[in-house]
């Protein structure tokens, strides 16, 4: 039991670190973590107590894209109030997106204690994003622009040391990596058979998957490539779960919902640098310096719970632990990869003003 708690503290301030290396912002950081965890163990927790922990990562997840977007624009002068309302319109339905498209594959196979388990979780999202409202009220000094301007142009020069995952070799290079491994994962699905509905149930949670992802990046080619990298990791932890490596349906399905938001996040930045910038390599070095810490700071938070999975099981659901910590680097670089790889194969139709900067 000590054991256990121990590791919950742990996970618990690494949990508040990351969100705090981001927001730097104390008031922002409490309501980002604390409401998150009170409401999803209220909630979740009288329905559903084993899925408490996924649904409270997918929560926090889904969260703290609202909270970055609403402090950026503070710290660029908006008015809080304008800059909240700005922020729930960008990033505030990709959480009920990726919610709603992992719930359809359960509701087809009539799970209907799942659906209710997983309402409860999206009730405590809407529920956390309408506390988060209450940061417009919270005092925003001109010590804490600053401090937070100097982290963002940190971290923004950190995100150009990654110009090489914009590189069509290196796409190409990561898009014939991942046809491998998918071709590997796709006989290891076909090897378990029809009876438990794999064969069926897979291919449905990368449709549904690809359908939100539209929704969601409004580019066929970025969605397209953000349901490949997605399916490299579910393919790997569905296989595992077959295999009796891993937890309840409903939990993988929140822990792939979390894995697809910064994805969509990323994704849904660089189409709207494609519009500025034209070019696919220049508009993802565009969307990594802007939206490229909040959705890695996101996939580190949706890796954390396959940490304390492998610490807490280890040897038996390390399947499961290594495709949670594969999330963060599906973002850099296999999802840029294959999109840069299929922007070069299918080029974006540009027109006469398009090339010449005339809109």
């Amino acid at each position: 039991m000590s054991a256990a708690l121990g590791i919950d503290l742990l996970v618990a301030a690494a949990l508040a670190a990351i969100v705090f290396s981001l927001l730097r912002h104390a008031a922002s950081t409490l309501l980002v973590v604390v409401v998150p965890l009170a409401l999803v163990h209220g909630a979740v927790g009288a329905v559903a107590p084993p899925l408490v922990d996924a649904g409270f990562v997918f929560v926090l997840t889904a969260a703290l894209p609202v909270a970055a977007r609403h402090l950026r624009l503070v710290c660029d002068g908006m008015p809080p109030r304008q800059a909240f309302a700005a922020a729930l319109r960008r990033s505030g339905l990709l959480g009920v997106l990726a919610l709603g498209a992992l719930s359809l594959p359960l509701l087809l196979m009539a799970a209907h204690e799942d659906m209710i388990a997983l309402a409860a979780v999206l009730g405590a999202f809407v529920l956390t994003l309408a506390a988060l409202g209450l940061g417009i009220h919270a005092p925003y000094t001109e010590d804490f622009v600053a401090r937070a301007n100097r982290a963002r142009e940190r971290r923004e020069t950190a995100m150009t040391r990654l110009d090489v995952i914009a590189q069509p070799r290196w796409g190409f290079a990561v898009l014939g990596t991942a046809t491998i491994l998918g071709t590997l994962e796709g006989f290891g699905l076909k090897g378990l058979g029809w009876q438990d509905g794999a064969a069926i149930y897979f291919p449905l949670v990368a449709f549904c998957l690809l359908l939100a992802g539209l929704a969601a990046i409004r580019d066929w080619r970025l969605a397209v490539a953000a349901a490949l990298t997605q399916a490299l990791v579910i393919g790997l932890t569905f296989a595992a779960r077959t295999k009796g490596h891993a937890g309840p349906l409903p939990a993988l399905h929140l822990a792939w919902a979390a894995g697809a938001l910064p994805l969509w996040m990323l994704g849904a930045s660089w189409r709207r640098a494609l519009s500025q910038d034209g070019e696919p390599a220049a508009a993802l070095m565009r969307a990594l310096r802007e939206d490229g810490p909040a959705a890695f700071a996101a996939a580190l938070l949706g890796a954390l719970p396959g940490l304390v999975l492998l610490c807490e099981t280890w040897p038996r659901p390390w399947p499961v632990a290594v495709a949670a910590c594969a999330v963060p680097f599906a973002m850099f670089p296999i999802f840029p990869g294959i999109g840069i790889a299929i922007y070069a194969l299918l080029p974006r139709y540009r027109s006469v003003d398009e090339v010449f900067g005339r809109r």
